[in-house]
């Protein structure tokens, strides 16, 4: 009997302790995770990738504290068949310790990939210890199962890192080939300063551009481009109206990007090419 009352006792104490504990314990913190936005998985977020072909990436990043890594992983889907096993994977920590950054990626798509669905995630950790996984439904393609493969031929165009001085005169000359239905095609240059590097036209902001040329048209199976601007010009050539060389994209010294895009809706491709230039402008 007395055994029994000491262990009663001993279960007493112990319960109170317990309680007493919790009651003090301290909450687990609710740490704040990465978001994204301005997400981008292919071009004009396609969600598509060409076996052996360049691949786009974008993504504006703000952690819940720092950065401690930047992930991509392509897996197969459970139920899917494909030729081959295959997965992919690519990390950056170039973005380590960064709190809010712009990912802009671009990386060819493995030969060896079996075309299939797949789903590709795209995985934020942070150093506080939580994560952001966004996952898509993705699919890998062979070229020969696009409708049309666009390719620039480039006939007057600047030199990479050619100096051009006030007054002189900048040519555009070039036509995309092997393509269908209605496209845009156009020539604009960028200073580097601004950090601005559309790879579609819906994506330039013409308030950042100078445009030499701005053009639309269903001609198959090429077209092209033969545009001029005088470095100094005081409107540049955008359509439907030119527009004043004012503003962010006032004429200077610098840096600046000679950018060619291709862009075809219907189908949802696009094609760019981007040149450094250097504008002495004394």
């Amino acid at each position: 009997m007395m055994k029994t009352k000491r262990m009663m006792v001993v279960l007493f104490i112990s319960l109170a302790i317990f309680s007493a504990c919790s009651k003090y314990k301290t909450a687990e913190p609710n740490l704040p995770k990465p978001t994204a936005t301005n997400v981008e998985i292919g071009t004009n977020n396609n969600k598509r990738g060409i076996i052996g072909a360049d691949f786009h990436l974008n993504a504006d990043i703000l952690a819940g504290h720092k950065i401690a890594l930047v992930k991509v992983l392509i897996t197969q889907k459970a139920g899917e068949t494909y030729t081959a096993p295959w997965k992919f994977e690519l990390a950056w920590e170039s973005y380590k310790d960064a709190k809010n950054t712009n990912v802009h990626r671009h990386f060819d798509i493995p030969k060896d990939a079996p075309k299939g669905k797949y789903d590709f995630s795209l995985i934020v950790t942070d150093q506080n210890g939580t994560q952001l996984v966004i996952k898509e439904d993705f699919n890998i393609m062979a070229q020969s199962d696009l409708p049309f493969n666009p390719a620039f031929s480039l006939r007057t165009v600047p030199e990479e890192n050619k100096v051009y001085k006030k007054g002189e005169v900048l040519t555009a000359r070039f036509t995309v080939n092997d393509v269908q239905g209605e496209g845009t095609l156009c020539a604009v240059l960028i200073k580097e300063s601004a950090k601005h590097y559309p790879e579609t036209v819906a994506h330039i902001d013409f308030s950042k551009a100078i445009v030499i040329g701005r053009f639309v048209s269903n001609e198959s199976p090429s077209w092209g481009m033969f545009n001029t601007i005088t470095i100094g010009a005081d409107r540049d050539s955008n359509s439907p109206e030119p527009s004043a060389i004012t503003g962010l994209k006032k004429w200077e010294s610098g840096k600046y990007n000679f950018v060619l895009i291709y862009e075809n809706k219907l189908h949802n491709l696009s094609l760019h090419k981007s040149i450094p230039i250097v504008i002495d402008y004394q």
